[in-house]
């Protein structure tokens, strides 16, 4: 389930078989954006412009007009959370579901959080190194506050193309994982 897509741009998932419905839904948009980059016939300059600033580009699940770049990053930004959601189906498989709310900001108060109130919460990212900007030290001070009994940060990076915990980055009883992606 979808709720607010293109606004509070959150999901509701209660199995792996609708993580896997809402990743075709991110390929079939970046496959529309690839069929319109390689019809492309402008200057190199014209085509970066065209990513920043020209609506070209298609929102993973709305399927609206946005930027390349814009895309790209709410892309990757989804990937992780939706393969963060699917390695918690795996380490509980108690829970009947979790909303998925990746940079939603005021909407929701962390990334992902089990449908089961108090049980599980996550914060996710994709990044070329997790230490870029303070995200991954930043999450991790965000979850120590929470009062979830399972608390994680997710990331995605080509520096950890694995899915694995990384025990030598936790702080605060805070799991922290690389996601293998499709990026």
């Amino acid at each position: 389930q979808r709720k607010g897509i293109g606004v509070a741009q959150y999901l509701t998932v209660h199995g792996k078989q609708e993580i896997d419905v809402h990743l075709e839904a991110i390929y079939s948009s970046a496959e529309r954006t690839y069929r319109w980059i390689r019809q492309y016939s402008g200057s190199p300059m014209e085509l970066f412009r065209a990513f920043k600033f020209d609506p070209v580009g298609v929102h993973p699940f709305a399927g609206h007009a946005l930027n390349v770049i814009e895309q790209v990053n709410q892309t990757a930004t989804y990937l992780v959370a939706l393969e963060a959601a699917r390695l918690l189906f795996d380490l509980h498989p108690e829970e009947p579901g979790y909303v998925i709310a990746p940079g939603a900001y005021m909407s929701h108060p962390l990334d992902i959080m089990s449908i089961t109130e108090g049980q599980v919460g996550a914060e996710t990212f994709a990044a070329v190194d997790p230490r870029n900007n303070n995200k991954l030290k930043k999450d991790l001070m965000k979850l120590a506050t929470r009062a979830e009994r399972n608390r994680y940060v997710f990331f995605s990076s080509p520096l950890h193309p694995e899915t694995k915990r990384r025990i030598e980055l936790e702080v605060n009883g805070v799991q922290v994982w690389s996601v293998a992606t499709s990026l």
